[in-house]
């Protein structure tokens, strides 16, 4: 992980747009407010924004499914592979205080 300055990929519900640097707006007001926060290198199309909790700075968040997915494709692993060292190696890894967040999306129940 590394401090901010990567690049974006935002996917949302049916459409992906394509972004090619962190827009300065929100580089700028994580940074400012949380000159600590991380950023994880190599899942940029998986972050998805910041967020607060009280009483705390902001931190990114990544979404974890995408996360897998960019494993999967970029590195070619297995979902089983890539569930592996996501957990152990991105998910698990407590870098300080402005370790990202990875989010588990909402599912829609079927039915």
């Amino acid at each position: 992980m590394r401090l901010l300055g990567t690049h974006l990929h935002r996917r949302l519900l049916c459409v992906a747009a394509v972004v090619d640097v962190i827009p300065d707006s929100d580089r700028n007001a994580l940074a400012e407010e949380n000159p600590e926060a991380l950023l994880a290198d190599g899942f940029e199309q998986a972050f998805v924004g910041y967020g607060y909790s009280f009483g705390s700075k902001p931190l990114a968040i990544y979404n974890e499914e995408t996360c897998l997915e960019v494993l999967m494709e970029r590195d070619g692993m297995t979902m089983e592979q890539a569930v592996d060292f996501f957990y152990f190696n991105v998910k698990g890894a407590y870098v300080g205080d402005g370790t990202p967040i990875f989010m588990t999306p909402r599912t829609e129940e079927e039915g």
